[in-house]
């Protein structure tokens, strides 16, 4: 598992002491106890100097790539916060790509295989120039992500309306990339926190049709988690249970989410009964 880490205060220059957050690893035989839990990586460079935050995890190939939120300044601002990328096949040594998506961005994913030929990548835009939006972009190859002529022509056509899966609708103001999906033989599990207007996040899932994933196929009418426990209720952020990691294991759904931005924890549910609460048909 891969998690954020939050530091003792640091010296910040003007800005005092500060938290910074960095990359741990820990191991675990049954996904409910960890082990050997080490640092990973942190800040190294320039783009992600106050904050290296809220790792999503694919496998595509021998490589697992990471996305993460790198913060360049402090006070964060939207012009400094953005998504960057490293790549690993072993978890040992690693690539950092640096940032890939050049503009106010969290939460980054890949589909873990090409959809009609396609590498597609999920995000969230403008996570800190709310109202915020979950949106798509198609690569031809996945190197696409460090050219910038590529997403020159992307936010052209996203101006125009293209690639948005969802967007906030005020009074809420939030919406955002939960785990990355997990292919089913219904289509495309998607779960994702389910932001009120109070900023409460609870956990919900949705279901995306397989060929296109821009297209929504199912939801639950209601919240699977609601911040209820005290490791949900009380911490740096109360109220949160936010959603960064999914798997089904033996026709079971396990959820790795962070708790109060404190903790992380785990939460299962047969998938049949994902599938009613959905209004699917196993």
């Amino acid at each position: 598992m891969l998690y954020r880490a939050l530091s003792v205060p640091l010296e910040a220059g003007p800005n005092g002491k500060i938290p910074v957050s960095s990359l741990g690893l820990a191991n675990s035989s049954d996904g409910k106890r960890f082990h050997t839990v080490r640092f990973f990586f942190g800040p190294e460079y320039h783009w992600e100097a106050y904050a290296v935050e809220d790792p999503r995890v694919v496998q595509i190939g021998r490589r697992f790539y990471i996305f993460y939120t790198a913060v360049s300044d402090w006070p964060p601002r939207p012009e400094v916060v953005k998504t960057a990328l490293a790549v690993t096949t072993d978890f040992e040594d690693y690539e950092k790509w640096g940032v890939v998506i050049p503009f106010n961005s969290k939460a980054a994913t890949l589909f873990p295989k090409r959809i009609g030929g396609q590498y597609v990548l999920l995000f969230t835009i403008d996570p800190d120039r709310p109202p915020s939006k979950v949106v798509v972009a198609y690569l031809d190859k996945i190197e696409d992500l460090k050219d910038p002529t590529f997403w020159e022509e992307w936010r052209k056509e996203y101006e125009k309306g293209s690639y948005r899966l969802m967007e906030a609708i005020p009074p809420r103001n939030y919406v955002e990339v939960g785990a990355p999906p997990i292919e089913t033989e219904h289509g495309w599990l998607f779960i994702y926190p389910d932001i009120d207007p109070s900023n409460r996040f609870s956990i919900s899932a949705m279901l995306l049709d397989p060929d296109d994933p821009l297209k929504i196929l199912a939801k639950t009418k209601q919240p699977l988690l609601e911040p209820e426990a005290w490791y949900e209720v009380t911490g740096n952020v109360p109220r949160v249970a936010f959603p960064s990691g999914a798997l089904i294991i033996d026709d079971v759904l396990h959820v790795y989410y962070g708790a109060a931005d404190t903790y992380i924890a785990l939460a299962t549910m047969d998938m049949d009964d994902l599938w009613e609460a959905m209004g699917v048909s196993p």
